[in-house]
């Protein structure tokens, strides 16, 4: 299982996932949903789903500096879906979606760097040069 872990063919499925997986959030933010939810209790939703796309790239990146470049699109573009909210009828603009929204970014990349340095670094040198 760990050898998956450093197959170049696994790193590109999971590239395409994440891609795929922002559509879905990008639907997820911009179509019209019949949920109504208690208070302000989406914002734990907002925390979650972001922070599951920031750490979704550790599946793919293995470098701290191109980990924190996804995680700063992450938050980018949880922004900029937010603004776009405000460009169609039946969705608002929440800069506290937003705050949620890079928030849960940030935690996300804090646990993918702790997977990181204490997962797939110390198993690198077993299984770093695995078969294509």
């Amino acid at each position: 299982m760990e050898r998956l872990l450093f197959d170049p063919r696994a790193k590109r499925v999971c590239a395409g996932l994440w891609g795929a997986a922002w559509l879905g959030v990008a639907a997820a933010l911009l179509l019209p949903l019949g949920v109504s939810t208690p208070g302000r209790s989406d914002l734990v939703g907002h925390f979650l789903l972001f922070g599951a796309m920031a750490f979704g790239a550790v599946g793919f990146s293995r470098r701290p500096g191109q980990l924190a470049c996804l995680a700063l699109a992450t938050i980018a573009f949880g922004t900029a879906l937010e603004f776009a909210q405000d460009l169609v009828p039946y969705r608002t603009f929440e800069a506290i979606d937003a705050v949620a929204n890079g928030v849960g970014a940030l935690a996300g990349y804090a646990a993918a760097l702790l997977v990181l340095y204490f997962v797939i670094r110390p198993a690198e040198p077993r299984y770093g040069g695995a078969a294509p």
